[in-house]
């Protein structure tokens, strides 16, 4: 049934490749991480049709997602065009500040584990379970808008692209690369009109920096028995669908999605923040001792189908096909810097709330320089005269 699922979401990327004629579209940005991630490396890696009983559900879940997403994609509603960030150099003064803030706490645990490939690795399985784990959620954020104001605005790559974008590295994560390459193929798509071969050809080149950026990470490894573990997020899904579908566990109504924002209240603001709040509640539920320890896997959809089921899995692929979908057509028709970030972040409230801030700062130096502007006009007349 994973092949199924593979051939349904090939068959909805060409057609929405065709529909948008971008490879990187409403469609594929949303579902790439379930194809990439969750339905490719299991064909190669399990051998799902020795107990289809124990991966029928999850392959159901995955295929219901997927087509949902799509679905939304399709729901179209009138668009409208949008102002740009005008200000972008001082909004990125503020955030290039910012970032210096958030990665000072960060770089005595950097330091410690090397500059190395190695050593980035170690330094985000380590800080992710420290107390400044937020402080590395949201400079990780803050780097992808320093970047992208910066490139959107001037329109072309100057040297402050060639110094940031190897920051990415630094996080140890190849989901932070993973996601930095996707923008930077986004611009280049819509600003840059690359062709679709040329695009293909830079994500060749992305996908092998990420592989052999992994490589170096885990050289000394196994490189099979590695894949094998970081690809278990369809059988943890899998095991976590099944327990819920027969009773083992309850549904959590929400409870899961809605403390997931704790993740962004540092603990060093609040040192007593529950360790349990996320898709932490569900490896405590699971793993307890495992959790105890710090081992928290990921459980894909699963997190997602553990709230509410079935509908959990409808409702958050039509919700974000449609946000994706109306996000990108505000985006073709405006061009700018704010209609970029709010086609390719998520919607989500951290960013949401970013972007807001950054209104409210362009706003106030847009009223700013007007009113100085105005106040400065009689005596330029009075010069004049």
């Amino acid at each position: 049934m994973l092949v199924l699922a593979l051939i349904i979401s090939l068959i909805l990327a060409f057609v929405s490749i065709w529909r948008y004629k971008k490879v990187f579209n409403p469609f594929t940005i949303e579902a790439y991480f379930t194809i990439l991630f969750m339905i490719v490396p299991q064909l190669f890696i399990i051998n799902s049709s020795s107990d289809g009983g124990l991966y029928f559900y999850s392959d159901l879940v995955i295929i219901i997602y997927v087509v949902c997403i799509f679905v939304g994609t399709l729901i179209n509603i009138n668009s409208f065009k949008i102002k740009p960030i005008e200000h972008a150099g001082a909004i990125n003064i503020f955030n290039v500040l910012l970032y210096v803030a958030l990665i000072g706490p960060l770089m005595p645990f950097l330091l410690s584990k090397g500059i190395s490939a190695r050593g980035f690795r170690e330094f985000y399985e380590t800080v992710v379970f420290t107390k400044y784990a937020s402080f590395y959620e949201l400079s990780k954020l803050v780097l992808y808008f320093i970047i992208f104001f910066k490139l959107v605005k001037q329109q072309k790559f100057s040297r402050g692209f060639f110094i940031l974008f190897p920051l990415v590295f630094f996080y140890g994560s190849r989901f932070v690369i993973l996601d930095c390459i996707i923008y930077l193929c986004v611009y280049l798509e819509q600003f840059k009109h690359l062709s679709v071969r040329r695009i293909i050809s830079v994500c060749v080149v992305g996908a092998a920096a990420i592989g052999g950026y992994t490589y170096l990470q885990f050289s000394s490894e196994n490189i099979s028995t590695l894949l094998v573990s970081y690809f278990d997020i369809y059988k943890n899904q899998s095991k976590l669908i099944n327990m819920l579908m027969n009773g083992d566990v309850d549904y959590f109504n929400g409870e899961i999605y809605f403390s997931s924002y704790l993740k962004f209240i540092p603990r060093i603001l609040w040192e007593n923040k529950p360790k349990q709040f996320g898709f932490a509640i569900i490896n405590y539920t699971i793993f307890p001792y495992e959790a105890a320890r710090g081992y928290m896997p990921s459980f894909g959809l699963g997190v997602t189908f553990a709230d509410f089921g079935f509908i959990s899995i409808i409702w958050t692929g039509l919700f974000n096909g449609f946000l994706r979908n109306f996000f990108y057509r505000i985006f073709i028709k405006s061009k700018n810097n704010l209609s970029f970030f709010l086609f390719i972040f998520p919607f989500a409230m951290i960013t949401n709330l970013f972007l807001l801030l950054y209104l409210v700062v362009d706003f106030s130096l847009t009223k700013w320089f007007r009113k100085h502007d105005k106040s400065a006009s009689p005596e330029l007349n009075m010069s004049n005269e």
